[in-house]
């Protein structure tokens, strides 16, 4: 009984710690995975927000953002979301820490090697944003093997 309870209190260290871990550090938890698109605006009703939420909600740019393995974080006075679901204020801090961001509303690309590919203060159009990602070395790489897509079965 005792080497069970040292094992069963050993897995809850491992498994709590390396969730801290991940939590705290969400741009880690992308990196070969994803490409993160990160909108910090001081409130909801901001261009940049509105703008990209709008047009994210067409079938056509949602599939898109998809196909390009893309997921988004907004951080709106404070408080963090990675696609819709809230992030801890740690997390969300350690977002921002990481980012360096400027003057708002900011609008930062990293791709999937973890560096940033765009930042600008202020609206950008989700064309421009795929336009970027489809010169990249890697997506054109993964395009030619008809890999993308979050979830995708198709080789990756």
């Amino acid at each position: 009984m005792p080497i069970r309870s040292l094992i069963f209190a050993a897995a809850s260290v491992v498994t709590t710690s390396s969730f801290a871990a991940s939590s705290e550090k969400p741009l880690a938890q992308e990196i070969d995975k994803t490409r993160p698109l990160i909108v910090i605006a001081a409130s909801a009703a901001d261009p940049a927000l509105t703008t990209l939420k709008t047009s994210l909600s067409e079938p056509g740019n949602k599939r898109a953002f998809a196909e390009r393995d893309m997921v988004l974080f907004t951080v709106v006075d404070g408080h963090g979301q990675r696609d819709g679901r809230d992030m801890s204020a740690e997390a969300t801090g350690s977002l921002v820490q990481g980012l360096h961001p400027g003057p708002l509303p900011e609008v930062i690309l990293v791709g999937k090697d973890g560096g940033k590919k765009l930042e600008r203060h202020g609206p950008v159009e989700l064309t421009e944003l795929f336009g970027i990602i489809d010169a990249m070395p890697m997506r054109q790489h993964e395009a030619g093997r008809g890999v993308g897509g979050v979830g995708s079965s198709k080789g990756k």
